[in-house]
């Protein structure tokens, strides 16, 4: 087989404007394309397990147990700008995928058990899993008491972790400041130091690894005295738990189970103020819908598509290597490609010279024969 010759479809607007190429380079690939939020993309992995009770990937596999496990101690994941002052939330999607089944356990399970009131503050995440590491390596455990005496610390000194977290960040910078003369990039490990250096300050009797307590040497010199001067503060005080409406507003625990038409979507366009402010924008300026515009799709030989490296990025063969995993790759997720077609019959691409790339070198490898 000749690759030369192999057809690929593709998506192509007659023009022979290269403006126009360059400016549709940077709309496919970000600018003015709106991109999943990593909630929508974990929502996706859930769902792929919960809904469609498909396992092959591990991946997918990973992240529903660990969401399993947040929803376990009524923690749970949202998008930011959705559900983010309910009890037990939690928008920092990154950081909640780097942490152990163990350190989730830990985190999860301490807030739920003594700031189930409030959402998940991201500190959490870092405080647990930091501790968590320490005293594995340090073959010590980390003990029911030393986790009651932290959630002591947090509510009668700080009142929460929100709070807990803008007193240390400003300890860091004044101590950074002193130590270093410059102001210097917050460390996340901080969280973790800072409140085990208290709990001994405060005559706390638990085992703290030195390890722990050795990093930013005497950062909580630098709180507000008022806190350090405390001579004596009360136990954990309990707080009412009351019901969690995320129980039944979690999106996550079998998806909404609804399809719609596209008249749903037009109609929500339709009762839009910003749509219809845009849409008599448009009209205003007298704009013209030209249906010639619009574009085509042809089966194009891959030896017709070339690359004008003026306006598509230089090949990435970690890339092209990467959409070849044996565990992903599956060819119904190829790209379609994306060209300018000139009125010269030539084909030149705006996005999708990877996928071609592949597809050619497969052919080449022998991997796609007749």
């Amino acid at each position: 087989m000749n690759w030369q010759d192999f057809e690929v479809p593709v998506l192509y607007i007659e023009t022979d404007n290269l403006a126009f190429a360059r400016r549709a380079f940077s709309i496919v690939n970000g600018k003015g394309k709106k991109k999943q939020t990593a909630y929508q993309k974990l929502r996706n992995e859930v769902n792929v397990v919960r809904i469609d009770g498909d396992t092959t990937d591990e991946d997918e596999v990973i992240t529903e147990r660990k969401v399993s496990i947040a929803e376990k101690h009524n923690c749970y994941p949202v998008e930011a700008f959705k559900y983010k002052n309910y009890p037990g939330t939690f928008s920092n999607i990154a950081t909640f995928k780097t942490l152990s089944d163990e350190e989730l356990e830990l985190a999860c399970g301490w807030h739920d058990k003594y700031f189930h009131f409030v959402p998940l503050h991201v500190s959490c995440f870092f405080m647990f899993r930091d501790i968590h590491r320490v005293f594995k390596s340090a073959k010590r455990p980390f003990t029911d008491k030393l986790q009651h005496d932290m959630a002591s610390m947090i509510q009668q000194l700080f009142g929460d972790l929100q709070q807990y977290q803008e007193s240390v960040t400003e300890a860091f910078r004044k101590w950074h400041r002193t130590k270093y003369e410059y102001d210097g990039a917050w460390n996340d490990e901080g969280y973790a130091v800072a409140l085990l250096q208290l709990y001994k300050h405060f005559g706390g009797t638990e085992y703290v690894p030195a390890s722990l307590l050795d990093r930013f040497d005497d950062l909580i010199s630098f709180f507000d005295p008022a806190i350090l001067n405390i001579k004596q503060f009360d136990d954990y005080e309990e707080v009412v738990r009351r019901p969690n409406p995320m129980k039944n507003l979690n999106e996550l625990k079998g998806g909404i189970g609804k399809t719609v038409t596209l008249l749903d979507r037009v109609e929500k366009l339709e009762d839009t103020a910003k749509w219809r402010k845009a849409v008599e924008r448009l009209k205003n300026e007298g704009f013209e819908f030209d249906l010639n515009r619009m574009p085509s799709v042809a089966q194009v030989k891959l030896g017709d598509i070339l690359i004008d490296e003026d306006i598509q990025r230089t090949l990435d063969e970690l890339h092209c290597s990467n959409i070849i995993n044996p565990k992903t790759f599956d060819p119904a997720l190829l790209q379609i490609l994306v060209c300018i077609k000139t009125s010269d019959g030539k084909f030149i691409s705006i996005d999708g010279q990877h996928t071609a790339s592949v597809i050619a070198g497969l052919i080449v490898a022998g991997i796609i024969h007749d």
